[in-house]
């Protein structure tokens, strides 16, 4: 469901914006394999490997290194200096963390937000797992749980895009 997401938000002109602590080059790459990379409205802030042009060996990461004290930093620099960014007041956000819906706050003159939470665990199998999924809940607007699919995810953005402006 992810590549549908991504195509519908390509067609709807929503920018979608990737950020992660990981390696951009195999976020990227794995869009690519799915053919769900659109340049003109995805872009991915993370951490990028940068090759040695003759022996292609790595060398090193461009800018300063995304971990998980960072990521809100560095989505605030990209979203600065991302003009298309920057003009955007509504957030779907969605994360496997309860401190990625800190992320939300880097949107300048926010208007409306929907996070959406994916929980590993299913509340099912243990009371852990319940008593996360509540946790989970004070924070995110919705929980997918388990091992859940985008459906939830691509539903919203339809009846987003089925009843309001792009903006």
């Amino acid at each position: 469901m992810a590549p549908e997401m991504l195509q519908l938000a390509h067609e709807q002109g929503v920018p979608v914006t990737i950020l992660s602590a990981g390696i951009g080059n195999i976020i990227e790459y794995i869009l690519k394999g799915y053919d769900a990379l659109f340049l003109d409205n995805a872009a991915i802030v993370s951490n990028i490997m940068q090759f040695d042009a003759d022996t292609e060996r790595l060398v090193s990461f461009r800018g300063p290194q995304i971990h998980c004290l960072t990521k809100k930093s560095a989505l605030t620099d990209y979203i600065v200096h991302d003009q298309r960014r920057k003009e955007r007041h509504n957030v779907i956000c969605l994360g496997d963390l309860i401190a990625d819906v800190d992320f939300i706050d880097s949107v300048p003159e926010l208007h409306t937000s929907i996070a959406i939470g994916f929980l590993a665990d299913s509340p099912e199998s243990s009371p852990e797992a319940k008593e996360l999924l509540e946790h989970y809940l004070d924070y995110y607007d919705i929980v997918v749980t388990g091992d859940g699919s985008m459906d939830v995810v691509l539903a919203v953005l339809q009846a987003v895009a089925g009843g309001s402006s792009s903006q």
